[in-house]
């Protein structure tokens, strides 16, 4: 069975590399960022738009602005902190992750995916999401920017 949904919206996972600052003078470990974000499913020409290719799938040399494509299809984030405390979603805020290095790369590869009916899961990522990883009401989603 398949659901016909205009723009569906969904939560999926984001991650990218970093590093982590050494206690003291140590050298600095390489992790691995890890966020969730609200996104819209877009339709496949919009698609090509945003990401700059081709109907044929080339790439035309346009596109892909990493805020702005994050801005268009990023809605809220979950496991966003600062000093231990949720932060909430802004456009402002949104732009100050979209300047860290590597998170639009990381975001990219997360909603391709996504558009591919894939995700970068991992064991335990979907224990909060509703049957189907789908935001029934997103609307009813935490949004602090619409507080």
């Amino acid at each position: 069975m398949f659901e016909l949904v205009d723009r569906p919206r969904l939560w999926i996972p984001v991650t990218w590399p970093g590093l982590a600052p050494g206690e003291g003078d140590a050298v600095a470990k390489p992790i691995e960022h890890e966020i969730e974000v609200l996104v819209e499913l877009i339709d496949k020409e919009e698609f090509r738009t945003i990401y700059g290719l081709a109907d044929d799938g080339t790439p035309t040399g346009a596109g892909w602005d990493g805020f702005d494509a994050c801005k268009r299809l990023i809605s809220n984030w979950r496991k966003v902190t600062e000093k231990g405390a949720p932060v909430p979603f802004t456009e402002t805020r949104l732009e100050m992750l979209c300047r860290v290095p590597g998170f639009t790369s990381g975001f990219a590869n997360a909603y391709s995916l996504a558009v591919n009916g894939q995700t970068l899961a991992r064991e335990g990522n979907s224990d909060d999401l509703p049957a189907g990883g789908r935001v029934a009401d997103p609307a009813g989603a935490t949004n602090a920017a619409e507080s």
